[in-house]
């Protein structure tokens, strides 16, 4: 792997702890505009007071509820810390920041680098190399594009520490990216590539032995190395069509065997810092907005964590492809059950995972969503083809749980497969409710499987976009048609968040149906019956793991039979989907389209 790093690209770095002379990711002495501080002797003092209280009240039981409590107000604190009041961040914000600090000793790079954000815009550039020096020691850290705008560093890079900074980065990045590289695991996707394109070169392969070849654990080498993470990047084209690199981690697990499909979650975080911290790197465990990773029982699993950036955000059609494409290049490194694939996010990353289940269903499983936005203007009804569970937080200011609450019982309305959990008390952060909610999480994400054969399927299309879910697709919208008269013309709930402000989502009632088009589907025995509304053009996908080839396969739309006859593979066609998917499960042999006349 190569790869150039500029100020304006990425620049992340590992280095070993060295204590530093901080307490909580703040250099005390370095500003006398500082107040109120808490000594170390005392914060010590205090966090050994609560763990003898907890270790020797009588009332043990209430232990766990004052702990929550506890993290709750320092939630709540933190978050008003990050409050903007006209743009500006204010003393009084960094002061509850500080506060809430006092009262958990948060081991939280994320905190700590919103913190040393906000120390830069406010002028305390000593006290924002001080987080720089605790974020190095602590783990990864993004130099160049902490928060995805061109301004965060700003303050910083005028400052003379600021180029010996990003040179030891550079130097220590640079030095163990050789060591996280999938060929350090001994694995290279290059040679999977050649042997896919070998096994459909061979033209005396019978269908059932081109699936057998395509599925075989043998495609797969075995990694040198277990329970811990590669790193590796994906090209995709950026804004203006720029090509860049997308930087993506991939943990190995410690259980992983070649000759088994194992489950993946891919952790879509999306432009924020993030930091999987393996305790290999840095020996102690922090806690970043992964949960996947935070708690040890998700560990069996493969987890992909994209480092996107807003220049290339998942919640848009480019950001969509970029994850597809991630997706497939973990599959021609690691062999993944591709029918236990789930999305998951906070956040933006939330938003994400929404809008793949609206756009991008068919690799997932399905999806896990904490504090996102259902953006009303993506195609809800395409959510009754997966499953999605989310939770949000009672007090989100970002995007308000009772506007989620409002999007979820119209998404129900129209058939979307969606549970919601609104958490008490909970913001927009993740971090303090998360150990209470784990269980359920856990449960719902283990829960989760594809049947990409599914009977029945239904394709909604947004604003002209071709959309194919499994086997049903819409190839190309007519908006100038009538609605059919069962594609009732729906509007989602008039909310008021402005959702990811300047960052993309719509606020308000959006008419999801003013530019698209409607197709629902069934099959059974050799035969779909598909009823279309505005779609000039469909596409059924056939597998004959759904229907018997030797037999003929009848298409029906809107009432009209369009095809009645064998139908023959064709390898030009796996071939293309495979490569393009690398979906072991779902190969499809042929594709069945069809132009749809105006009513």
């Amino acid at each position: 792997m190569t790869a150039k790093y500029t100020r304006s690209g990425a620049a992340w770095l590992a280095v070993e702890w060295r204590p530093p002379t901080l307490r909580n990711g703040i250099d005390f002495r370095a500003s006398a505009r500082v107040q109120r501080v808490m000594t170390h002797t005392a914060l010590l003092a205090r966090l050994l007071a609560l763990s003898l209280g907890a270790l020797l009240s009588p009332a043990t039981a209430s232990a766990q509820p004052q702990a929550r409590d506890v993290r709750f107000r320092a939630d709540s604190l933190f978050s008003r810390g990050l409050a903007e009041d006209n743009g500006k961040r204010s003393p009084r914000q960094v002061r509850d920041l500080q506060e809430s600090l006092r009262l958990v000793d948060f081991k939280d790079g994320f905190q700590r680098e919103y913190l040393r954000y906000i120390a830069a815009k406010l002028g305390l550039l000593d006290i924002a190399f001080a987080q720089v020096d605790t974020l190095l020691a602590q783990g990864w850290l993004d130099l160049d594009n902490t928060f995805n705008f061109a301004s965060d560093n700003v303050e910083m890079m005028a400052d003379a520490r600021w180029p010996a900074l990003e040179r030891r980065v550079v130097e220590r990045q640079r030095a163990l990216l050789a060591t996280m590289s999938p060929a350090s695991f001994g694995l290279d996707p290059q040679r999977m590539r050649l042997e896919v394109g070998r096994i459909f070169d061979d033209s005396r392969r019978a269908i059932p032995e081109l699936f057998g070849a395509l599925r075989s654990p043998e495609l797969y080498a075995t990694p040198t190395r277990r329970g811990a993470w590669m790193l590796t990047t994906q090209r995709v084209p950026g804004a203006s069509s720029v090509v860049q690199d997308v930087v993506f981690f991939i943990w190995v697990p410690a259980s992983y065997r070649r000759d088994r499909p194992h489950p993946a979650v891919l952790w879509s975080h999306q432009g924020w810092f993030y930091n999987p911290a393996p305790s290999a790197w840095t020996k102690q465990r922090n806690i970043f907005d992964n949960p996947f990773w935070w708690q040890a029982s998700a560990h069996d699993a493969v987890q992909i964590v994209p480092m996107m950036s807003r220049t290339l955000d998942g919640s848009t059609a480019l950001g969509q492809q970029a994850l597809r494409e991630i997706l497939v290049h973990t599959k021609q490194l690691l062999n993944l059950d591709d029918d236990r694939i789930v999305i998951a996010g906070h956040s933006n990353g939330g938003s994400t995972a929404f809008r793949a289940m609206a756009e991008s269903a068919s690799p997932f499983a399905g999806a896990i969503t904490m504090n996102g936005w259902p953006d009303p203007g993506i195609a809800m009804r395409n959510w009754s083809n997966r499953t999605l569970h989310s939770w949000s937080g009672e007090l989100d200011a970002m995007f308000p749980s009772t506007d989620v609450t409002a999007l979820h019982g119209w998404a129900q309305s129209v058939g979307a497969a969606w549970t919601l959990r609104v958490v008490p008390r909970a913001d927009h952060g993740i971090r303090r409710w998360i150990p209470d909610e784990w269980p359920a999480v856990e449960r719902a994400w283990r829960a989760l499987r594809r049947d990409p054969f599914a009977a029945r399927r239904v394709v909604q299309s947004i604003d002209l976009r071709a959309t194919t879910i499994d086997w049903l697709g819409i190839d190309r919208v007519d908006t100038s048609r009538a609605r059919a008269e069962w594609h009732h013309a729906l509007a989602t709930p008039s909310v008021a968040t402005a959702g990811d402000g300047a960052r993309g989502s719509p606020a308000g009632s959006v008419r999801q149906d003013a530019m698209s088009a409607l197709v629902e589907g069934r099959f059974a025995d050799n035969v779909f019956d598909l009823r279309s509304s505005r779609a000039a053009r469909l596409s059924v996908l056939v597998s004959p793991e759904m229907v018997d080839l030797a037999r003929p396969v009848v298409v029906r739309i809107n009432g009209e039979e369009r095809h009645n006859a064998i139908v023959k593979p064709d390898l030009r066609l796996m071939r293309s989907l495979f490569v393009s998917d690398f979906d072991r499960r779902a190969i499809w042999v042929a594709r069945l389209s069809f132009d749809v006349a105006a009513p």
